[in-house]
């Protein structure tokens, strides 16, 4: 994947979701990018490490070196329960030129959108996407925002779709 890509991913489990982020971040640590995982609802922070544990038996180096941050929703998207999209935009950006202030080829990210629970929350989460495509589509930067699909509906999928350069749909 190129720089700057912003993909979507429409997932119907944890077991997908694990399935599909594990050799993600698997492949973006061996890249000796810094990789940033926000879990959601669907999959807790314990149950990503695990999944990096089985094929990363050294993932807690990872971890300890700040090469792989495995962070809560509530602690990356939410201040006092409110999503404000532009103070997390700046973290992204803040978070990018630390990794390459730090020497790491870029930085690698996925964010999961369980969270979300109104349509109202889902809309501007939306906003929110297509300005991450409009501001860090340039950068060292690889997003993979993951959405359960059993909690869109088809108008906010297609939104969703519309704010990134690739859509996974998994089988």
């Amino acid at each position: 994947m190129a720089w700057g890509t912003h993909l979507c991913l429409f997932y119907k489990s944890a077991a997908e979701l694990r399935q599909l982020l594990t050799p993600y971040f698997q492949a973006g640590l061996a890249d000796g990018e810094c990789c940033v995982w926000i879990t959601g609802p669907s999959l807790s922070e314990a149950e990503a490490l695990e999944s990096l544990q089985r094929p990363l038996p050294q993932v807690r180096d990872y971890l300890d070196t700040g090469q792989l941050e495995i962070l809560p929703h509530t602690q990356w998207y939410v201040d006092n329960g409110i999503f404000r999209s532009d103070a997390v935009l700046t973290a992204w950006y803040s978070k990018l030129q630390q990794a390459t202030h730090r020497g790491f080829a870029g930085l690698r990210v996925a964010g999961d959108a369980s969270w979300l629970s109104s349509r109202e929350q889902r809309h501007e989460f939306i906003t929110y996407e297509q300005k991450v495509t409009d501001t860090l589509s340039a950068q060292r930067l690889l997003a993979l925002c993951t959405y359960p699909s059993a909690a869109w509906v088809p108008e906010e999928m297609l939104q969703v779709m519309q704010c990134h350069k690739s859509v996974l749909l998994p089988g």
